[in-house]
């Protein structure tokens, strides 16, 4: 209509990748959303996926990750079965919190929540660890190494 300002344009992209194209260089950005991709892998290719998405990453990037976590006890039996076909048909499996948290440690990146929702799918969010000569750890007053986020570089107070 004559008159009416053009509507904003977005500066939200979306690209899908299949795992394969993710051993190519990715571009950075604010978010990466995995949506049932790990547990199509076995540990390794994994990592290889994660490490891909972490070389990419900002320090201030997010990883999602929305899969059917397994309880750590796996006392439910559909998990287990899952797991199984998983196993056979895709050399995958389904992964407890604690060992997807692993799995996104080893690509260089720090497990900051796991969120549930109405759905068996729990989405997980974590955030980069800062790499400096390596990826950095910090170490705690009881000597533990914890790996310390990349943090977003705030402006000074009065420095523009």
């Amino acid at each position: 209509e004559a008159g009416l300002p053009a509507p904003p344009r977005s500066s939200m992209r979306c690209r899908s990748s299949t795992a394969i194209e993710l051993a190519l260089p990715l571009a950075q950005a604010d978010a990466y959303i995995l949506m049932e991709v790990l547990h199509d892998w076995p540990d390794e290719q994994c990592v290889a996926i994660l490490s891909a998405i972490r070389s990419a990453a900002r320090a201030d990037s997010t990883l999602l990750v929305i899969e059917g976590i397994i309880a750590e006890d796996q006392a439910d039996p559909r998990a287990r079965t899952l797991d199984l076909i998983m196993l056979t048909v895709t050399g995958g499996r389904e992964r407890t919190a604690s060992e997807l948290s692993a799995l996104i440690d080893r690509a260089g990146f720090v497990l900051d929540r796991v969120v549930e929702t109405a759905s068996p799918m729990r989405v997980v969010e974590a955030r980069p660890v800062c790499r400096r000569s390596g990826w950095s750890r910090r170490i705690s007053a009881v000597g533990r190494g914890d790996p310390t986020p990349c943090q977003r570089s705030l402006p000074r107070p009065g420095v523009r």
